[in-house]
């Protein structure tokens, strides 16, 4: 997740931007889609998932999955906010052909 975060949000949307000839504000919510996706996942599979299977209280087990429930939440609306299964971003570039 680091790696994703060095480089600073402006050089992300002007590489996006520039590679493929998005206006600003679809190569920003491209790039912060994805940096938010790789959080989501990265919080469900090093973080939650490993306490699940040492937990032992009902309780806590159903607020873990909550927790995965909410991260898939989140994952899902950045999927959507940005367009990610709509391909935009690839069909532009085929439109021109």
């Amino acid at each position: 997740m680091e790696l994703l975060t060095n480089i600073n949000k402006k050089e992300r949307e002007v590489k996006f931007a520039s590679i493929l000839e998005l206006d600003i504000n679809d190569a920003d919510r491209l790039s912060h889609a994805l940096i938010d996706i790789a959080g989501s996942v990265n919080e469900i599979y090093i973080n939650i998932l490993p306490a699940i299977f040492k937990i032992n209280e009902k309780d806590k087990l159903a607020e873990a999955l909550w927790n995965i429930k909410e991260e898939f939440r989140h994952i899902d609306y950045h999927i959507r906010y940005a367009e990610l299964t709509d391909l935009f971003y690839v069909k532009k570039e085929r439109n021109e052909d």
